[in-house]
C-alpha cells in the first residue's frame, strides 16, 4: 500500500512539475494578449480624441470667423440704426454684408456615440462632450428660429418698424452668446484633453 501511495505521489510530482510550465505559458500568453489589448484600445482613443480635437478647433475657428466677420457686423449695425425708421431691416443686412449662420455637426463624435469607443474615454471627456453636444443643439435650434423669424411673415424684411429691429437686436445678441457658449466648451475640451494626455 505503501509503496503504492509513493509511486502516485511520485507520479503526482511528475505531473505537477510538467504541468507548471504549460500553466506559466498560458498566463504569460494572457498577459501579453491583456496587454496588447490595451495598447489597441489606447491606440484607439488617441486616434479619437486627436479627430474630435481637429473636428471641434475647427468648429471653433469656424463659427468665431462668422461672428466677427458676419454677426457682429450686422448687430453693431442693427443697433446703430435702431431708432431710423425710415431705414428697412433689408439695408441693415446689405450695410452689415449679410448674416452667416455656422456649421456645428461633428462628424467623430457622432459615430463615437454609438460605437465602443465612448467606454474607453474618461469621465471629464464624458461630460465635456455632452455639454459640446447640448451647445450644438442650442446653435441649431437658435439658428432654425432665426432663420424662421426672418422669413416669417410677421418680419417682413422690408418692415422698417423699431420694435422689429429691436427684436433682431435681442434674437442675435442671443444667437451670438449661445455661439460664444459654445466656443468655450470647444475650448474647454480641447484643453481637457492636452491635460489628460500630459499625465
Amino acid at each position: 500500500m505503501r509503496k503504492v501511495s509513493k509511486a502516485f505521489t511520485k507520479m503526482l510530482r511528475k505531473i505537477g512539475f510538467e504541468l507548471i510550465p504549460v500553466i506559466l505559458g498560458i498566463l504569460i500568453a494572457l498577459l501579453i494578449n491583456d496587454y496588447r489589448q490595451n495598447l489597441k484600445e489606447e491606440e484607439q482613443t488617441d486616434t479619437l480624441l486627436e479627430n474630435l480635437v481637429g473636428e471641434f478647433a475647427k468648429r471653433r475657428d469656424d463659427m468665431e470667423y462668422i461672428v466677427q466677420s458676419r454677426q457682429q457686423p450686422l448687430l453693431d449695425t442693427i443697433r446703430s440704426y435702431l431708432q431710423n425708421s425710415e431705414l428697412p431691416a433689408i439695408e441693415l443686412f446689405y450695410k452689415a454684408g449679410g448674416f452667416g449662420f455656422p456649421e456645428v455637426y461633428t462628424i467623430s463624435w457622432e459615430s463615437t456615440l454609438g460605437s465602443q469607443d465612448i467606454n474607453t474615454l474618461d469621465f471629464e471627456l464624458l461630460v465635456a462632450l455632452s455639454r459640446i453636444s447640448s451647445g450644438q443643439k442650442d446653435v441649431e435650434v437658435r439658428s432654425e428660429a432665426f432663420y424662421n423669424f426672418l422669413y416669417s411673415p410677421e418680419m417682413a424684411i422690408s418692415d422698417r418698424r423699431v420694435d422689429r429691429k429691436n427684436q433682431l437686436n435681442i434674437i442675435i445678441s442671443d444667437f451670438i452668446e449661445s455661439e460664444k457658449e459654445l466656443i468655450n466648451r470647444y475650448n474647454n475640451f480641447i484643453s481637457l484633453t492636452d491635460s489628460l494626455q500630459k499625465r
